[in-house]
């Protein structure tokens, strides 16, 4: 118990530098399009962290582009954290008791506009041999729909996943899990909290602001 407000200092210590690293962009001439920051967000619950909204929006990598990418963060004191695809179901993975991090992008999808981005950033790293690892993107972390719904049925290695998460929100086909799933990212193994800092600074210098 003695290390809880420790871990939960330095929790929101690096929430505030993912947002500051963001909402540095506000003062960069390179990065007009970058238009509003903000920092524990009125919605959507469980993608509020940080929001960054953009106009004219910026380019994405599943056909359209994106007008406000939502955050939710999820640090960790240590590293050897692990997690897989059968996480996203859990409630706790998150620190919930009953909504997974699934439902949350379900609800968050119906009340973000079109052209919206959801993103999970956790220091943990994806288990080795995990199937989460084959579907993330190298270029945005996004994850890739043509390698979720390769064909296949339950029981083939996508399949399972895409059951599991089928049923955890309630959904009757893999059209309604593609909609929900579309835009969904994962940036595992962030930075550390250090490294965090350094990019702040970094980009502090940047546009003329202090450093910490």
């Amino acid at each position: 118990m003695s290390n809880a407000p420790v871990a939960s200092w330095q929790g929101h210590d690096y929430q505030a530098r993912f947002f500051w690293l963001h909402a540095s962009a506000l003062r960069d001439p390179d990065q007009t399009n970058v238009t509003e920051v903000s920092y524990e967000a009125d919605f959507p619950k469980g993608f509020d962290d940080v929001v960054v909204r953009y106009d004219p929006p910026r380019p994405g990598s599943q056909g359209y582009r994106v007008a406000v990418h939502h955050y939710q963060i999820k640090f960790h004191v240590i590293a050897a954290g692990r997690f897989g695809y059968a996480d996203l179901v859990d409630p706790a993975f998150t620190g919930g008791k009953a909504v997974s991090i699934l439902r949350r992008l379900q609800e968050a999808k119906t009340k973000a506009p079109e052209g919206a981005a959801f993103t999970l950033v956790t220091t943990d790293r994806i288990r080795d041999g995990d199937p989460l690892l084959d579907l993330l993107s190298s270029d945005d972390r996004r994850i890739r729909l043509d390698k979720l719904f390769v064909a296949g049925g339950d029981k083939s290695r996508m399949g399972i996943v895409r059951k599991l998460w089928r049923e955890d929100l309630g959904l009757e086909n893999d059209e309604q899990l593609r909609d929900v799933i579309s835009g969904f990212g994962i940036h595992e193994g962030h930075a550390s909290l250090e490294e965090m800092r350094d990019a702040v600074n970094d980009r502090f210098r940047i546009v003329g602001l202090t450093t910490c």
